[in-house]
């Protein structure tokens, strides 16, 4: 039989904590500085996760090809292009990424996730012509008619019908202005 293993017996007679502290310090004046940052940008500016180009004029945003196979194919179709290192003004706030055979930017485990650009103006472009979309979608009788067609698909005609004679309102998008003082 072997013998029971023992731990040792350890006191602790002091601690020291100044690095530590140190090091929470800095942690903590580099976080405010992030956040004043992202203050001045704006609260809703999350569009890739910190990517600052060299041109100003750029946008960039992260695709994950695990998440669907053709999904570099597709937001390439939609006008967005690889991004390389020599496009990036500050490649420490990519966090951890390689570079793949072609020389584009790439992160996740097997390299899935592509960063890719394309101009303010274009991404501007499309954000008005989806929000134009949108509102012509749910305007009026539209956004209604939609539901019962949709719910007649889904549960077959009589659903589609009770619907569309006692599901009442319309949705109103519309922009609020005000005169700021």
């Amino acid at each position: 039989m072997r013998p029971r293993k023992v731990a040792p017996d350890v006191t602790v007679t002091d601690r020291r904590t100044e690095p530590q502290d140190a090091m929470l310090a800095g942690d903590l004046e580099k976080a405010q500085k992030l956040i004043d940052a992202r203050l001045q940008r704006g609260v809703l500016d999350h569009v890739s996760g910190g990517v600052k180009f060299k041109d100003p004029s750029l946008v960039g945003r992260w695709w994950n090809q695990a998440i669907n196979t053709q999904q570099i194919y597709q937001a390439r179709q939609k006008g967005w292009l690889p991004a390389t290192p020599g496009m990036i003004a500050d490649l420490e706030l990519l966090g951890v990424y390689t570079v793949n055979d072609a020389g584009h930017i790439v992160r996740g485990e097997r390299g899935l996730e592509h960063l890719m650009f394309m101009s303010q103006e274009n991404a501007n472009r499309i954000a008005q012509a989806k929000t134009a979309e949108n509102a012509r979608r749910l305007g009026g009788k539209a956004a209604k008619d939609d539901v019962a067609t949709t719910v007649g698909l889904e549960h077959g005609d009589q659903a589609g019908e009770f619907v569309d004679r006692h599901v009442t309102g319309e949705i109103d998008d519309h922009v609020e202005r005000f005169e700021a003082q």
